[in-house]
């Protein structure tokens, strides 16, 4: 008897590998909170600057050493109407 008879074929694919982790959203390189210093990378800017830039404007700068392919952290990404409701609140003071 053929020694595949004693194992069926099914067996190795019956524990099947567990699944990779779902990405949740973007890739590191692709969420707005950092795809800004990624690109600054790929321009050749020095990764020392582009992480001091990033601390100025209160993002983490250890981000930058993760995989851009990798899963973005957790947390939405400020959403961008904040910034358009504040300047438009500004333009309201002033206006008489």
């Amino acid at each position: 008897a053929p020694p595949a008879a004693d194992q069926p074929a099914a067996t190795p694919e019956a524990p099947p590998p567990p699944p990779e982790p779902v990405v949740q959203g973007p890739k590191l390189k692709d969420d707005p909170r950092y795809s800004t210093y990624f690109k600054m990378l790929r321009m050749g800017v020095p990764a020392a600057g582009v992480k001091v830039k990033m601390a100025a404007e209160g993002a983490d700068p250890d981000m930058l050493d993760q995989d851009p392919e990798g899963p973005a952290p957790p947390g939405a990404p400020p959403p961008p109407a904040s910034e358009d409701s504040a300047s438009a609140e500004s333009e309201d003071e002033f206006s008489d």
